[in-house]
């Protein structure tokens, strides 16, 4: 589906996207007349006896991810719920998600203060280091 504004128009990659075991994604392109952005919903869930992935498990496949989003057209807004702490800066994973997304050139935009009740920064927004 495409709707379109007079300041541009969006709609929903309707091309066949992989599916990943460890997280749910969506994926709309916003076309404006001089950008074309594409945003990412992520969300991730949390170990549990139904979801038995670990965050390894998601860092392998949201690299997969990163390197064909990065590579399609439009410049990533990536946003979700990832369920990492990324507050916790000694953790080995949130460490090893930091690399990932600075070799695939992405910075973390929100500050390191609680997004959920018991306390952690797990709500992320990723932008383009490129275009920041």
């Amino acid at each position: 589906a495409v709707v379109s504004t007079q300041s541009g128009h969006y709609g929903r990659d309707n091309r066949k996207m992989d599916k990943f075991k460890t997280f749910e994604v969506m994926e709309i392109t916003l076309q404006s007349d001089i950008h074309l952005l594409r945003f990412v919903n992520i969300y991730r869930a949390p170990y549990s006896k139904k979801h038995r992935y670990t965050i390894l498990h998601f860092l392998e496949e949201f690299e997969q991810y990163l390197q064909t989003v990065t590579c399609k057209e439009g410049t990533p807004v990536i946003v979700g719920d990832f369920n990492i702490h990324v507050e916790k800066l000694d953790d080995t994973y949130s460490r090893k998600f930091g690399e990932l997304l600075s070799e695939h050139c992405l910075v973390q935009k929100v500050p390191r203060i609680p997004t959920h009740d018991a306390g952690g920064t797990l709500d992320l927004i990723l932008t383009d280091s490129k275009t920041d």
